[in-house]
């Protein structure tokens, strides 16, 4: 897939997320950038299983979930159009935010660390059109810090992350904000290495690098 494409994607989530803001209907704006997101996967990733609906586990309940990737070879449990899946069927489970907020990421950090408790392998990354903190806040929180020598973030591995569970952040958000006087856009991708410390993508098109990843994740003999 060219970078054009890619390039296209990306404009064409922003656009959508822009024209369902004209409809002040707070109730389903949610769930319609969810449908935007899923629409993307289901066009372009060949046999995803893909959900909306509840993960559970043995003697928890892990809530709604936006966005669930079911693993191949498991029984399709969907029903009117939701599922109510085991935790150890779900190879992938994404966040979808409008604007999110840290305290919004931390809490998905927390699901997805009870989420691996039973299944180890199983993906869970965000997906933000907004970011209502200051990306050098997150970035910080996942091991990068702005370097003004060299007008741009670096790995610092002397932080403790404070997000270790999450896989990946794609976030779409083209404001801009300044950091030791140097502006730059908060669009980013981000996901984790084998080693746990976490990789950062700041050029676009950052669709290449979030389908790659759910890719790997619906084919797992792909890699990312």
């Amino acid at each position: 897939m060219s970078d054009h494409l890619y390039s296209y994607l990306d404009d064409l989530l922003r656009l959508q997320s822009r024209a369902a803001d004209r409809h002040d209907h707070k109730g389903v704006l949610g769930a319609v950038r969810e449908n935007f997101v899923v629409q993307v996967l289901s066009d372009r990733i060949d046999d995803i299983k893909i959900y909306t609906g509840e993960v559970v586990g043995p003697a928890d309940n892990f809530g709604q979930n936006d966005v669930i990737i079911r693993k191949r070879g498991t029984v399709n449990t969907e029903l009117g159009g939701q599922v109510r899946i085991n935790a150890q069927d779900c190879s992938g489970i994404i966040e979808v935010k409008s604007n999110a907020k840290a305290t919004e990421i931390t809490e998905f950090n927390q699901k997805a660390q009870r989420i691996k408790s039973i299944c180890p392998n199983a993906v869970c990354g965000v997906v933000c059109y907004k970011l209502h903190n200051r990306k050098d806040t997150i970035l910080k929180r996942m091991g990068h810090v702005f370097d003004a020598d060299i007008e741009g973030f670096i790995p610092d591995s002397s932080i403790d992350l404070e997000y270790q569970e999450i896989d990946f952040v794609l976030c779409l958000d083209e404001d801009t904000e300044i950091s030791k006087g140097h502006e730059y856009s908060k669009t980013f991708f981000i996901k984790k290495h084998l080693d746990g410390r976490y990789g950062l993508f700041l050029d676009p098109p950052y669709m290449k690098y979030f389908l790659r990843e759910m890719n790997a994740v619906a084919n797992p003999q792909v890699a990312a």
